[in-house]
């Protein structure tokens, strides 16, 4: 079962494993503390704009569930360029506010 991160709370997991199906989702934490174990491979796929995502299994200290570290250069970059994007609006609206500061009132 594929599902969304929205819907990925721990309960709806236990639901669905309790169920005696496997699901594949975003994980809703963001893994800070997880090993890769010696042995593990690599494995490359490629998204439907033939663009490489590299995947490699990970263990967490936070349980047992199976976690893939993935890593794509695409993604990296729609990332990066959201992340200038709200930093250049956010800019521009201190600049706004600076301005409305220093204008006389009418």
């Amino acid at each position: 079962m594929v599902i969304d991160a929205g819907i990925a709370t721990d309960d709806n997991l236990k639901m669905i494993a309790s169920k005696g199906y496997d699901y594949l989702c975003v994980s809703r934490v963001h893994l800070t503390k997880y090993t890769i174990d010696a042995n593990a491979k690599t494995v490359s796929v490629y998204d439907n704009k033939k663009r490489k995502i590299e995947l490699c299994r990970v263990k967490s200290e936070r349980n047992n569930d199976y976690y893939l570290k993935v890593k794509s250069e695409a993604k990296k970059l729609k990332e990066r360029s959201m992340n200038e994007q709200f930093q250049a609006r956010f800019e521009e609206g201190l600049r706004k506010i600076n301005e409305s500061l220093s204008k006389k009132e009418a």
